[in-house]
Formats: structure tokens, sequence, C-alpha cells
């Protein structure tokens, strides 16, 4: 299919490479797997279509392997709301070349993803902040400095619920 990119080809690269990385830097770093929004493509049909579903099916591939493994964590796709509230505001999100994101679209893209993260983070704080010693009495303070730093880099993060 794409250059014989197929799921289980996909899968058994993201287990080599997500072995390969542990290996370098040690078993506690934290990998995020973001999906690939492709819906907002101008690919022709029935292009979009394959390409949208042979993505989805790598998405899964990510989702599992995140489900498999503590530290690493799948972010899905956004809702297509907040890509209509893109174009609605930007006027458009594809570059001209009708696959990859203009400066708007990554922008929107990379918000939404620093505000997964943060909620990635906050939660682990969470999960931690009830098992570790001396961890409670720092925790709240903790979150308010992830949150005010992912706030600082990404302008309307402070405006999500918290």
């Amino acid at each position: 299919i794409f250059f014989g990119r197929t799921s289980s080809v996909f899968r058994r690269d993201l287990d080599s490479f997500l072995a390969d990385l542990r290996a370098e830097v040690g078993p506690q770093c934290q990998v995020v797997l973001p999906a690939i929004p492709l819906e907002e493509t101008a690919l022709p049909e029935p292009i979009k279509s394959v390409a949208i579903l042979l993505n989805n099916s790598f998405d899964s591939e990510k989702r599992d392997a995140a489900a498999a493994r503590a530290t690493v964590h799948f972010i899905p796709k956004p809702a297509m709301e907040m890509w209509q509230r893109a174009k609605d505001r930007y006027g458009g999100i594809v570059a001209t070349d009708g696959v990859h994101p203009n400066e708007a679209g990554y922008t929107v893209f990379a918000e939404y993803i620093g505000q997964e993260l943060a909620a990635v983070l906050k939660k682990q704080m969470n999960d931690k902040a009830g098992t570790l010693p001396g961890t409670a009495a720092c925790h709240e303070e903790a979150v308010q400095v992830v949150s005010s730093q992912a706030a600082s880099v990404m302008p309307g993060l402070a405006d999500r619920d918290q």
C-alpha cells in the first residue's frame, strides 16, 4: 500500500524505534505519539480517503503501543470542530501543496498537542502525588508551574478547563 507501509510493518518499525530510544535514553523517557490528522488535506479522491484510512490504521498502532507502555502516550486527533474554528479564524490551514499544514495549521496543531501534553503531565503528577513519599505537599505548586509554563508558550492554554 503506500510503498509497503502496511499497518503491521508500521507497528514493527514503531516497536523497534521505541526499543532503540529506550536503549539510548533510558526506560523512564516519556514518549509522545500524536495522531496525524489528514482530514483537512486537499488530496483528490480516492487518494484522500485511502490516505486517511491508512493513516487511521497507523494511529491505531500508535494507540496500542502506548497502551502497552506506561511511559508512552498517545494523543488522539483533534475534533473536526477545532479545525473548522481554525479555518474560520485563519481562512485556511493547509499549505499550497495540499497536504501539509500552513503556518496557521501548524500553530493550531502545536497548541492542541501542547494542551494534551500538559494534561498528560498533570495526570502523571496527580497519580504520583498519592503514591510517592513527600510529593503531596508540593503537588499543587508543581501543577501550577507546569500550567503556567505551558500557558506562556501556548496562548489559550490557560482558557482550557483545568
